[in-house]
């Protein structure tokens, strides 16, 4: 994740990831963003499916 508006001074986004296996071949994930800060962050967020 990354805030595609920065601001100096401060972190300005959190992120946790969970995996939950939704079967034998498949897995969900689960990401969840909080803004740390009193305005709005936008941000983006890159993964690439390996294999």
């Amino acid at each position: 994740m990354m805030p595609t508006s920065p601001r100096s001074g401060a972190p300005q986004i959190d992120w946790d990831i969970f995996v939950e296996r939704a079967n034998a071949t498949h897995c969900t994930y689960w990401i969840t963003v909080k803004n740390l800060t009193n305005t709005p962050v936008t941000f983006e967020g890159r993964y690439a499916v390996l294999n």
